[in-house]
This record gives structure tokens, C-alpha cells and sequence, in this order.
């Protein structure tokens, strides 16, 4: 383990092994900071901050994905925050393009939501014909997402 990082549980800072995860952190003072790539992505980084009792910011950071997320790490300054982006965003740029190749790849089940499916659309149809379905889609996409991330922040957290 990297000594300017340990793990760190909000439920137990919180006493309050049931809860949810972003009110969790919120109670506890932290507020989200600076994210690497953000859903709908397939893999992103999210970080949060918050004042210190003597005065000082400390950070954490986790890992989310479309299947799971990591642990959160609490991280002591910000210079060793950045360390951590920088060697942990590559993974998050290359889900980015694998998704995208993939897309790109094509498959039978096209999915309205693709890159070659809007390019198409746009050419097809003109952005003003084919962006309200486009949005719509989307909307019901980050609905869906939104049902899964909760989900799976809730598994994260510890059985009481």
C-alpha cells in the first residue's frame, strides 16, 4: 500500500453502517473535487475534499465502474492526490477508447446511444431531427446508471 494513502470507511467515521454513500460522505463534511472522466463513463475516478479540525484539507479517492467500485482512500495532501490521478487515470482513458472501439467495432444489437449511431443520425437526419430521440435516450440511460451506481455504492458499504 502506498504510504501517502490508507483505506478509509465513511460508515465507520459515521457510525452508521446502513447508510448511503454520498449522503454519508456529506455528513461527514466531504464534498466531491475533481473527477477523471464522469458517468456515463465506463470507468471514472472521483475525488472529494474536506477542512481538516486543525485547519488543513485532506482528500479521497475512488474508482467507480459500470460492474463495481474500490474502496475509498483517504489521502493526506494534494500534491499526493495528483500523484494518484496521474497514475491512475490511464486505466480510466483506456476504458474510454475501448468502449469506443468497441463501439466503433460495431455489433448487432446497435444501440441508439453509439458514436457511429449519432454521427449517422446527424448525417442522416440533421442534428435538429435526431436530437430530441438522442436526448430522450440519454435521459433513460443516466436514469438507468443512476439506479445502478446507487446500488452498487450501497453494496459497498460494510454489513452492520
Amino acid at each position: 500500500m502506498d504510504s501517502r494513502c490508507e483505506p478509509y470507511d465513511p460508515f465507520v467515521e459515521a457510525k452508521n453502517p446502513e447508510g448511503d454513500y454520498e449522503p454519508t460522505m456529506k455528513s461527514l463534511g466531504w464534498g466531491r473535487f475533481l473527477t477523471v472522466g464522469e458517468d456515463p463513463a465506463p470507468l471514472y475516478i472521483t475525488t472529494w475534499r474536506r477542512a481538516t479540525p486543525a485547519g488543513g484539507t485532506e482528500y479521497a479517492i475512488d474508482v467507480w465502474g459500470i460492474d463495481a467500485g474500490s474502496p475509498l482512500f483517504k489521502v493526506a495532501t494534494f500534491p499526493d492526490l495528483m500523484d494518484l490521478l496521474a497514475r491512475w487515470a490511464p486505466i480510466v482513458q483506456a476504458a474510454h477508447i475501448s468502449a469506443f472501439l468497441g463501439d466503433l467495432g460495431g455489433n448487432e444489437d446497435l444501440s441508439s446511444l453509439g458514436v457511429v449511431e449519432r454521427v449517422a443520425a446527424r448525417a442522416a437526419f440533421g442534428v435538429t431531427d435526431a436530437l430530441p430521440e438522442i436526448r430522450k435516450a440519454e435521459r433513460e440511460a443516466a436514469r438507468v446508471r443512476r439506479q445502478r451506481l446507487a446500488q452498487q455504492r450501497q453494496n459497498v458499504a460494510p454489513a452492520g
